[in-house]
């Protein structure tokens, strides 16, 4: 029995979060992120329910962007890892201070680390906030999604004590991993604002509300004040 087979035999008994919450449960059981979509099947019940659209479209979402995230963090990641190793290697208060024609290389090593740390954990918020006001408190990533999620974090957490370990050697400013550093002021609300907004707009046109989508779209492109 495929997914829309068991879908259209509760749909009629059940309400539109009750089926996107069956969706995205057997979904999830059925593997991974990747794989749902090696797999996937065209889901019609979204183009009858706006409600349960929103959910739908709302876990995709969520998922898409914590991998292009999870992109970017590796990126970011090996610079800092690179960056790191170069500043360990070199020796002198001059080299540490300019090196190859760059000044204040600590300090930059230090706001990249804190920034991608900052990064992480508004993503691991805006995440469990969305499982927990949307999905009733249902894990709203795919297991590989999340092991990205969660790997990202230990890898910008070992990144940190490797420049903490620097800063105590060279009498520099650790990174408090609790201070206000690795917070990035309105990021969760950011991301909140972009997936619910995005999944309303294509919920709305699933729906064939165009233009109610439309204008979706153009609320978020406007400036945030």
């Amino acid at each position: 029995m495929n997914i829309n087979t068991r879908l259209r035999s509760v749909q009629k008994a059940v309400t539109s979060r009750q089926m996107a919450l069956f969706w995205l449960k057997i979904s999830q059981e059925r593997g991974g992120y990747f794989e749902y979509w090696n797999n996937a099947e065209f889901q019609a019940w979204p183009s009858e329910n706006e409600a349960g659209a929103l959910l739908y479209y709302l876990a995709l979402e969520v998922n898409n962007s914590v991998i292009l995230a999870a992109d970017t963090w590796r990126q970011i990641a090996s610079w800092a890892a690179l960056l790191g190793l170069s500043m360990i290697a070199v020796t002198g208060e001059t080299n540490v201070n300019h090196f190859e024609g760059v000044r204040d290389l600590p300090e930059r090593w230090r706001g990249k680390v804190c920034s991608f740390l900052a990064d992480v954990l508004a993503h691991e918020e805006a995440v469990d906030l969305i499982s927990q006001g949307y999905f009733q408190g249902n894990e709203v990533l795919f297991a590989d999604v999340r092991e990205r999620l969660t790997a990202a974090c230990g890898t910008v957490r070992e990144l940190i004590t490797g420049y903490n370990w620097f800063a105590t050697e060279h009498s520099k400013e650790a990174i408090d991993t609790e201070g206000s550093d690795v917070h990035a002021s309105g990021r969760v609300e950011q991301l909140l604002n972009e997936w619910v907004k995005l999944a309303r707009a294509k919920a709305l046109a699933a729906n064939g509300k165009i233009f109610a989508a439309r204008d979706e779209i153009l609320t978020l492109l406007q400036p945030q004040k």
